[in-house]
Formats: structure tokens, sequence, C-alpha cells
């Protein structure tokens, strides 16, 4: 019996912690005997992208979302050109 897929949606890693988290991620999906299938990472097509999603999706049994960090602000502006406009301080969107 073949081994179940999973397909993951994940965009490009732009940090060596992103990509350790994205490699964990596949090896634990391995380490329970599923596969994991990403477009770009192991899985390649000359087709549209959206086709080789929908492509690959069907395929699968599962999927899994991964959301990188891929903008950080370090300050904002909320309700801005309203009267109501803050400025949002950087305690807000600032990670430890």
């Amino acid at each position: 019996m073949d081994q179940p897929k999973v397909f993951i949606s994940v965009g490009g890693t732009t940090t060596p912690d992103q990509e350790a988290f994205v490699k964990y991620i596949e090896d634990r999906l391995r380490s329970e005997n599923l596969v994991p299938n990403t477009i770009g990472r192991n899985t390649f097509s000359s087709d549209s992208p959206l086709k080789s999603i929908k492509d690959l999706m069907d395929e699968c049994s599962g999927i899994l979302v991964i959301a990188l960090e891929r903008t950080y602000f370090e300050r904002g502006i909320e309700k801005r050109g309203s009267a109501n406009e803050t400025t949002l301080p950087a305690t807000k969107f600032a990670t430890p």
C-alpha cells in the first residue's frame, strides 16, 4: 500500500531558522509514514502554478499550511486618513 501524501503549502524560506522548521515538519511527517509534497521543494512542474497546486492537492490525503514571516513592520498607522487615525506603538507588532 502506498504511503499517504500530504500537501504542504509553504512559501520560500528566507532564514536558516525558517528552513530548519520546514525541514523538521517534513521529517516529522516522514516519521509518521506520510509523504510530504511541496511545489518547488520536492515536486516540480512546468504547468501554471495554480494548476500544479491543484493537481498535487488532488493526489494528497491532507494538507498542512505553514505561514512564515515575510514582512515585518516595526510601526504602523491604524485607520490611516480617518479622524480616528492612531500611530501604533512598536510593541503591538514586535515579537520577542
